[in-house]
């Protein structure tokens, strides 16, 4: 809990307040947090333990995000320690989670429509085809990694914490990550 703390006035000093926890995971938690000066909303991924994990593969994530920016990938803000929590601040989407959308659909007995779907899967196509000419390759893709916004019109790919980056067009990758349902 001191942790959490310790994150809450970190954010407060760079101008945001926290809202609620509207995540968490094995990573650490995400907070919908509101920016002081206009009132705007954001999201905060809190990944705890940040010094026993290897330092790279957490710093890598806010690298990607900042470096490669697409009107369908989730746009980074910031990025910071916070004691022994790293802290990506990122643009909030507004509708959830692609994953959250089909479960809510199959309890109500209903399906996602065709002109929904192929919209989705263009917007995301998009952002895979923007990532693969600059010769990264996100390798996660699955429903929980796309999220949806401005009331759930435009998808937008998410968690590039698995990306690789090619040194060259012709490279391959080989090592197995992700999630391998997906």
């Amino acid at each position: 809990m001191e942790s959490s703390n310790v994150v809450s006035e970190k954010l407060k000093e760079r101008g945001y307040i926290t809202v609620r926890t509207i995540g968490s995971g094995s990573f650490g938690v995400v907070d919908l947090i509101r920016r002081s000066k206009d009132g705007k909303l954001f999201t905060a991924k809190c990944i705890r333990d940040f010094k026993t994990k290897k330092e790279e593969d957490i710093i890598h994530e806010a690298k990607v995000m900042r470096r490669y920016r697409h009107a369908n990938i989730v746009s980074f803000l910031e990025s910071f320690r916070a004691k022994s929590v790293f802290v990506i601040v990122m643009e909030y989407c507004d509708s959830g989670d692609l994953q959250e959308r089909l479960k809510f659909l199959r309890t109500e007995g209903r399906y996602l429509s065709k002109q929904k779907a192929l919209r989705w899967f263009v917007q995301i196509a998009f952002a895979l085809e923007y990532l693969h000419n600059c010769n990264v390759l996100h390798r996660d893709v699955k429903p929980g990694n796309i999220f949806l916004s401005h009331g759930g019109d435009i998808a937008k790919l998410g968690d590039l914490g698995n990306t690789r980056i090619l040194e060259n067009t012709r490279d391959m990758a080989s090592t197995s990550c992700g999630t391998p349902f997906y």
